[in-house]
């Protein structure tokens, strides 16, 4: 039942039988620790009896673990066009040796961080590429073998200014291993047997930001905020409310803030020269805080929501129904007047501007 599974894959073992009350089970451990001596103990402890000619079902439950050890050369085949893929990305860099790619991997990507004389060489799997594999090995107590998430959390303990990060394709390139934190990072990503780096985990995930707290990523500095980000100018600084600071509301955008330096804060720009208090408003009717790219506030109405199915805002009860797919001219027509609507928000944002006396 175990056979081709690797040592290092985690699995359970669990018998039923209709003359048991209740299966007995193991707890997921790597394969390498399930035998027989370990089963018959966990059946005697059950004290449970029953008769095998009763009949049994035996369920081993396994999960597949990341170890490498790969060529890039050697793997042929696979489920989806991979090469193609990370080649769109442009934020790997590929480990190409078929031999301890894992400590490879880590330090071609230290090399790169801390900008090395002989980086390039190392990159490019040259003799001092080996080297300084080997000898992470050994300061790690690492056998020079296939690796997998076990070793990777032996190097950790010897890297101490990194935090290695361990993405997955076969988990859909989720996180399935994550080292203590460190300002600084060093992104793998396991595929088909073989680790390679990841440059920018943000590009890598098609997003503009990602946050490492929540395990998010996103595409808009305001689209997400953690827990205990100030609700006021979107500051994990911000201690306005903690301080009971008087509140202070702003002329332009009508929204409250806790306090002068929160009020501040929202009215610093980002890099792109937008601030919070050009981003939204709120309704001195409703008390409602919208954002500009959603709603202007000439065409803001009372009590309208916004309906994500139909992309629009609509009275409550709204009834919506399934979209039919856009043609080439709408999705044309769509996007110019998207840019449209963009570039009058830019006119109006920088209007009020002038009006308050900001830049």
């Amino acid at each position: 039942m175990t056979l081709g599974m690797l040592e290092n894959d985690l699995v359970r073992f669990v018998l039923r039988s209709h003359s048991l009350d209740y299966p007995i089970s193991l707890p997921f451990m790597p394969m390498r620790e399930l035998n027989a001596n370990r089963i018959m103990a966990e059946v005697f402890q059950s004290n449970e009896i029953f008769k095998i000619e009763d009949g049994m079902n035996i369920n081993i439950i396994h999960i597949s673990m990341p170890m490498g050890g790969v060529s890039v050369r050697k793997r042929k085949h696979y489920a989806f066009k991979l090469d193609k893929f990370l080649k769109k990305k442009g934020c790997v860099i590929r480990i190409l040796n078929s031999d301890i790619c894992l400590s490879r991997a880590i330090v071609t990507d230290i090399a790169r961080q801390e900008k090395w004389d002989r980086h390039h060489s190392i990159r490019q799997g040259r003799a001092i590429h080996g080297v300084l594999a080997t000898d992470l090995h050994q300061r790690a107590g690492v056998p020079l073998r296939m690796c997998g998430l076990p070793e990777v959390e032996m190097f950790q303990r010897v890297i101490d200014q990194y935090q290695l990060v361990v993405l997955s394709a076969e988990h859909f390139n989720a996180i399935v291993y994550e080292g203590p934190k460190r300002d600084e990072k060093i992104f793998l990503f396991y595929h088909n047997n073989h680790f390679d780096i990841i440059t920018a985990l943000s590009t890598f995930l098609e997003r503009s930001y990602y946050c490492f707290e929540c395990k998010i990523g996103y595409n808009s500095a305001d689209a997400h905020h953690c827990e205990g980000t100030c609700k006021c100018c979107f500051s994990t600084e911000c201690n306005g409310k903690v301080n009971n600071a008087p509140w202070r509301e702003c002329g332009s955008c009508n929204r409250i803030f806790a306090g002068d330096e929160c009020y501040e804060r929202h009215c610093v720009p980002n890099k792109e020269g937008n601030s919070i208090c050009s981003k939204y408003y709120r309704c001195k009717a409703c008390k409602k805080v919208l954002a500009y790219s959603k709603r202007h506030p000439r065409d803001h109405k009372c009590g309208e929501v916004y309906c994500f199915n139909c992309k629009d805002f609509f009275r409550a009860g709204h009834l919506c129904h399934m979209q039919k797919l856009e043609t080439e001219e709408e999705k044309r027509e769509r996007k110019r007047e998207e840019k449209r609507r963009r570039g009058a928000e830019k006119r109006a944002k920088r209007r009020r501007n002038v009006g308050t006396g900001r830049r």
